[in-house]
């Protein structure tokens, strides 16, 4: 459907559907709104088909991901296959060098997995909804996916916790998408060191940074 929709001529078919909307009186009341749509799924049905073409070329190969700095010192990722782009992007991009995310265990990815379907008040309770559902999961991903909130990140995460290979658990880069930078700004002020760890603004081992990861830890 992407590469159907990528391939469509957005003048022919707007010229198309001006045409029924002048024949016909239901049409005649959504033609802008159809128009709109019609446009929104284009636009997006060639980016999701420039990101996976892309995907395929550096398939096999380990590239570097340029970033830069803006006026304000936050790091901010170039090209178009980053961690700031949106979710198909980021499901596609893993970790050549695993031994920089050893501190990753399954738990944590279970996690990820979970946020990545919808937003929970603890990663514990995260944790409990995974695993009473998980074999409703396996049963039927694209299911869940269709509701998740990033479903391409969840069926990622889910790539990586379905596998027998620990290796393919600690390739995943993204775990849980929370922007805590406000927060590092208030420890940095309030001298908080137990906020300034949990937002990765100073090393810590505790795992909940981990899952409380911000743009700036992601993008070091």
């Amino acid at each position: 459907m992407p590469g159907f929709l990528a391939s469509m001529n957005i003048k022919d078919f707007s010229i198309l559907l001006r045409e029924f909307h002048m024949k016909d009186e239901v049409i005649n009341k959504l033609c802008n709104e159809l128009l709109q749509t019609l446009n929104k799924n284009i636009q997006r049905s060639r980016y999701e088909k420039l990101i996976i073409k892309l995907a395929i070329a550096y398939d096999g190969y380990h590239f570097y991901l340029p970033a830069f700095l803006d006026f304000r010192g936050r790091i901010y990722r170039s090209g178009v296959l980053h961690f700031h782009e949106r979710d198909l992007a980021r499901s596609l991009i893993v970790f050549a060098d695993c031994k920089s995310m050893d501190n990753i265990n399954r738990k944590t990815s279970i996690a990820a997995a979970a946020f990545h379907y919808k937003s929970f008040v603890s990663v514990e309770e995260a944790l409990n909804w995974f695993n009473n559902s998980l074999s409703q999961i396996c049963n039927y991903p694209i299911v869940f996916a269709r509701e998740a909130k990033r479903p391409f990140q969840f069926l990622a995460n889910m790539v990586s916790i379905t596998s027998n290979k620990l290796n393919v658990i600690k390739s995943i880069p993204i775990t849980q998408d929370a922007s805590a930078s406000a927060y590092q700004i208030m420890s940095y002020f309030l001298l908080d060191e137990t906020m300034a760890k949990r937002t990765n603004l100073i090393p810590s081992s505790d795992e909940m940074s981990i899952l409380l990861s911000s743009k700036s830890s992601r993008s070091s």
